[in-house]
């Protein structure tokens, strides 16, 4: 995928397909001046459609257009320009870039207006938009491929600008959203092709090609790190789980902050001896979303060459009723020290967390440490479909990452851990229970996992309620979204540029 960025104007060389956005403030009168000169005048008929009308999700598609314009044309609306906020952008340029391409236009253009926003910042949302709008999981279709795919987005300037930021501004762009395919693809395929073992040879395929230090324990070595809430949950399956550990900049430790991102990896979640419906049990293939995130955030980590230690740790394990998986009553040992009470082995995310969160925390010592998980029912219940819940003791963090959320469009939304939150997870024959009952489930879950970050500044996204969607929507079809990589790596680059 390449994106491009040029100076044009309506008399060069016209682009196969343009882009333009608009609020429904220009169209009340007659189109902005430059954006009339580029559809040849024809104002009159873009202005006399009605249904277009600048909406937020407005698509206009249509040409040829007069006097040498473009094979097509898109309208994209942003809405009200009193509501304006980037991620309007980026949603408007992945309707509009989708609607190109199923005209069949392979390379579209984007007429780079002024915005409420810096002209690189729009040029990051649009190139994002588009190429988010472009994902297909076609894998394991025999059926053909769509005959126009999305090969270039091209950013036109019609005016003088800073060529420069927006030409890095359209990397970032595109390397951001290329990782998020990168984990929509991990979350999209079947858990017999995305086993502990599969998922551990992609890190170190993906590691090696990246200059990244990645290391795959398995079996005894995992035993050997003393995590037996991880080989607890593991036990049920015939699958031999997998401890992931990637570290970009490893010669920034000491020198510059150590970030770890640990992400949930059940590649299967069948809810183990306390198991789940059988209606959309399917879609229990999502629940190593966390995983694929940090991968994916790791890797363009890398590809953006941020300054800092950053590392990615993600317990991948099957959850299934096998002979010898847990059962509700055991009492397990954590890495920690603490003992667990199993109150439903459908709350297994948890307990693989545990002891992952401990491992990051002793290990790497570092300053901040950032768990993904698709955690808790009960954070989809509180918040929809999309916006992630927001956890931690990291006040200052926790600020930065809305803000990001909000910027990058991956959003976030802060919930409490309380008193009765920490009381609702207390064990009746153990230190803890893994499972609070049944009201304020997700604060219930972050409190219990923040028994095992052992005093370091933490962060809990509980990303249950965005890491899949069940409709199409102009930014990607159903499926897994990439959650939470947007998010990390605008988080993570601004790390990188602080003193």
């Amino acid at each position: 995928m390449e994106a491009t960025v040029r100076r044009t104007s309506p008399g060069d060389d016209p682009p196969q397909g343009l882009l333009v956005w608009l609020f429904e403030e220009d169209l009340e009168s007659s189109l902005p001046s430059e954006v009339d000169r580029w559809v040849g005048g024809d104002s009159d008929r873009i202005l006399s459609r009605a249904e277009f009308r600048g909406r937020l999700g407005d698509v206009l598609e249509m040409g040829p257009c007069g006097n040498g314009g473009p094979e097509r044309l898109a309208f994209a609306g942003l809405g009200k320009r009193s509501e304006y906020e980037i991620d309007h952008v980026r949603r408007a340029a992945a309707a509009g870039i989708g609607r190109l391409v199923a005209a069949g236009v392979s390379r579209p253009a984007v007429l780079l207006r002024d915005l409420p926003c810096l002209p690189a910042e729009a040029a990051r949302a649009a190139v994002e938009g588009g190429i988010l709008s472009s994902y297909r999981f076609d894998e394991y279709k025999q059926a053909p491929r769509p005959k126009c795919t999305l090969e270039r987005i091209e950013i036109a300037l019609a005016e003088p600008r800073d060529l420069a930021d927006i030409e890095e501004a359209a990397r970032v762009g595109r390397i951001v959203a290329e990782q998020v395919l990168a984990a929509r693809d991990l979350g999209n395929r079947p858990p017999n092709r995305k086993t502990p073992v599969h998922l551990g040879e992609y890190a170190t395929e993906m590691a090696a090609r990246r200059g990244i230090e990645c290391r795959v324990f398995t079996g005894a070595q995992v035993e050997a790190l003393r995590m037996p809430c991880f080989l607890g949950v593991a036990r049920g399956s015939a699958e031999p789980p997998t401890l992931l550990v990637l570290e970009h900049g490893k010669k920034y430790r000491g020198r510059r902050p150590t970030i770890a991102l640990v992400g949930k990896g059940i590649t299967f979640d069948s809810g183990g001896i306390s198991i789940k419906p059988a209606e959309n049990m399917e879609l229990m293939k999502f629940d190593m979303c966390g995983a694929a995130a940090v991968l994916a955030a790791i890797e363009g980590a890398a590809r953006l060459a941020l300054d800092l230690h950053i590392v990615a740790i993600a317990p991948c394990c099957e959850n299934l009723p096998g002979g010898k998986a847990l059962k509700p009553a055991d009492c397990l040992e954590t890495r920690a020290g603490k003992t667990v009470e199993i109150v439903s082995t459908d709350a297994e995310g948890r307990l693989i967390l545990a002891d992952a969160l401990s491992y990051a925390a002793t290990e790497f010592e570092p300053s901040l440490i950032i768990d993904l998980a698709t955690l808790t029912g009960a954070c989809v219940v509180a918040l929809g479909r999309r916006t992630s819940g927001l956890f931690g003791t990291d006040e200052d963090a926790k600020c930065e990452l809305a803000e990001v959320g909000r910027w990058t469009g991956d959003r976030v939304w802060p919930l409490p851990i309380a008193e009765d939150h920490h009381e609702g997870v207390k064990g009746d024959t153990a230190d803890l229970k893994n499972s609070g009952g049944k009201w304020g489930g997700a604060s219930t879950a972050a409190a219990f996992l923040s028994n095992f970050v052992h005093g370091r500044p933490w962060i809990h996204l509980d990303i249950a309620p965005t890491a899949w969607s069940e409709e199409n929507r102009p930014e990607g079809p159903k499926g897994a979204t990439g959650a939470g990589v947007r998010l990390l790596l605008e988080f993570l680059r601004r790390r990188s540029e602080a003193p």
